[in-house]
């Protein structure tokens, strides 16, 4: 294992079925073909990957994880290697129980997600009536037994203007740190490019975002946001993040079929972690020649080395090459693009998104 990957972070997908029918989601699921390891296969293969590496961190999701029959022994088995766990969840699904076993095992936090100020707003953006009082009551439940809970707000063509309402929602819920995720175009989400934001649609969110009134919040942008899109120096109380893939901190998947991907956001998997090791796979070719990517649209530019030309998982579900530009900035330098988001902008007015693939 090299030096490099010691402290990697791990998402497991527990289960590839999820209640809820979002348009953003960046995961490919068939929602019609349910998959998932056997409990029992999945905790042998992950008593041996920590032993094989020194994990920093472990994310749970799916999926959504209150779904899978998995989640509880996982989280056993966590819970005696040493490795605290992080939750993504729909919170939909938290029964007070399961919040009370969750508190047992001292979980990082769970991140729960809310696409807009409003039912209506969330529960359209959801797919799912009534997921927004659902989500409310999870949460409620997770904070009565200690449980942290995180925000996050998808920055989406549809709920950027409302950015700002939608963080007092979160601080009325008494949630400080929340998640300004920019949308990761790939799965169903590269199927609604009208979803995607544009430059200035961002930039309004962003803007709303470091009002003072946010000031006593923790904010994070959440995906790479390429410099040459806004300075991130206009923003000083958020924090901002790049692609993590091939440095220290990079967050591999582990999916419902048992391959690892560079990162959650990436569809393909690179190797099969039943039967290779994860220390040789984090030491695989497609690790260590990820940060040579450079897109023709970068190839001069100082920032580079560390941009990386945004993300190439976006980049490979919207346009089929990994080493193409972040489809986030090529929209505005790609009249074809350009031409694909205002005709999908059409189509989600008149018909909504795409919930899934069934």
């Amino acid at each position: 294992m090299t030096e490099l990957m010691a402290r990697c972070s791990l998402t497991i997908e527990l289960t590839s079925f999820c209640n809820q029918r979002c348009g953003h989601c960046y995961n490919a699921f068939n929602h019609a073909r349910v998959q998932a390891l056997p409990t029992e296969q999945l905790l042998k293969l992950l008593g041996r990957l920590f032993s094989e590496v020194d994990l920093a961190r472990v994310d749970l999701s799916g999926g959504e994880p209150f779904a899978s029959e998995g989640l509880f022994p996982v989280l056993e088995l966590c819970a005696e290697r040493g490795v605290r766990a992080n939750l993504v969840s729909n919170a939909t699904l938290v029964s007070t129980d399961d919040a009370r076993r969750l508190a047992r095992y001292e979980p990082g936090a769970v991140q729960v997600t809310l696409n807009g100020p409003s039912a209506e707003s969330h529960d359209a953006a959801v797919g799912m009536p009534g997921a927004w009082n659902r989500a409310l009551r999870g949460i409620e439940r997770l904070q009565q037994h200690g449980v942290l809970v995180v925000g996050c707000i998808v920055l989406t063509h549809a709920s950027c203007r409302s950015v700002g309402e939608t963080l007092e929602r979160w601080r009325g819920l008494g949630i400080s740190t929340v998640a300004l995720m920019r949308l990761m175009s790939g799965g169903v989400s590269a199927h609604n490019l009208g979803l995607l934001p544009t430059r200035g649609e961002f930039l309004d969110a962003l803007r709303q975002a470091v009002d003072p009134c946010f000031s006593d919040m923790t904010l994070r942008v959440g995906g790479p946001v390429p410099p040459c899109v806004m300075d991130h120096g206009e923003f000083p109380t958020l924090q901002f993040g790049w692609c993590p893939i091939g440095t220290p901190s990079q967050d591999f998947a582990l999916g419902t079929d048992g391959l690892l991907r560079l990162c959650p956001f990436f569809e393909q998997g690179f190797g099969d972690v039943r039967v290779c090791s994860m220390a040789d796979l984090t030491a695989a070719a497609a690790v260590r020649t990820y940060r040579r990517r450079a897109p023709e649209f970068c190839r001069d530019c100082i920032a580079l080395p560390r941009c990386l030309g945004g993300c190439g998982a976006a980049a490979l579900a919207v346009t089929g090459d990994p080493n193409a530009l972040d489809p986030f900035v090529l929209q505005h330098t790609d009249p074809d693009l350009a031409w694909r988001i205002r005709t999908a902008r059409a189509d989600l007015s008149a018909h909504g998104p795409r919930q899934g693939r069934d």
